[in-house]
């Protein structure tokens, strides 16, 4: 995925995580999904929709990058394996 962004307005509220949800499921397979530490939010985000959607069946791969700039967090997980939570 390259970008997901929910405004201010609808954060905290299901929304966002929901919306997420609804689009992994529709296209069934493998993801991946990046985001910087630096963005403190995305990392909660992010596993609350995996583990909603697969489980426990995730996992987080850093990505080496380049001198001066952010690391890459990957969350990566396999749709065809989600679980009704």
């Amino acid at each position: 995925m390259y970008a997901f962004f929910v405004v201010r307005a609808l954060r905290r509220k299901s929304i966002g995580r929901q919306a997420a949800q609804q689009l992994l499921r529709l296209i069934p397979g493998q993801w991946g999904i990046a985001f910087q530490d630096d963005n403190q939010g995305a990392r909660p985000f992010w596993e609350l929709v995996a583990s909603k959607t697969v489980g426990n069946r995730w996992r987080l791969d850093a990505e080496t990058a380049p001198e001066g700039q952010p690391v890459d967090i990957w969350l990566r997980f396999d749709t065809r394996h989600a679980t009704d939570a």
